[in-house]
């Protein structure tokens, strides 16, 4: 990730920055205008809340829940029926959910006969 994207995410996710105090966290909003004081690059100016609007579109969806494997695997169906009713991006993550499922079930194995 490069040093906009992350400036990009921070800016537009700090409309509702969570700050931890004491027991636990709680969520604090800044204004249109306010200075973020999380630095990037070295020697360069805090981001500056902007409007929405300012924003593209793809930031504001940084925030939603990306699906479970279980809720990819039901829109899959049991013989794939589903899978042309699913996005791009849904079936890369099904594929990735898969894949580290598979993983995690070999190192459990592998730490059981050890």
């Amino acid at each position: 990730m490069n040093a906009l994207t992350k400036v990009v995410r921070t800016a537009a996710l700090s409309r509702a920055v969570l700050s931890s105090s004491g027991a636990g966290a709680k969520r604090c909003y800044v204004k249109v205008g306010d200075k973020v004081n999380i630095i990037f690059v070295k020697d360069e100016a805090p981001i500056v809340i902007k409007e929405d609007k300012e924003y593209p579109d793809w930031v504001f969806k940084l925030s939603e829940k990306l699906p479970s494997k279980v809720a990819l695997m039901d829109k899959f169906g049991p013989n794939g029926e589903g899978v042309d009713s699913m996005t791009t991006e849904e079936k890369k993550r099904l594929k990735r959910l898969l894949r580290l499922a598979i993983i995690k079930e070999k190192n459990a194995a592998s730490q059981s006969e050890a």
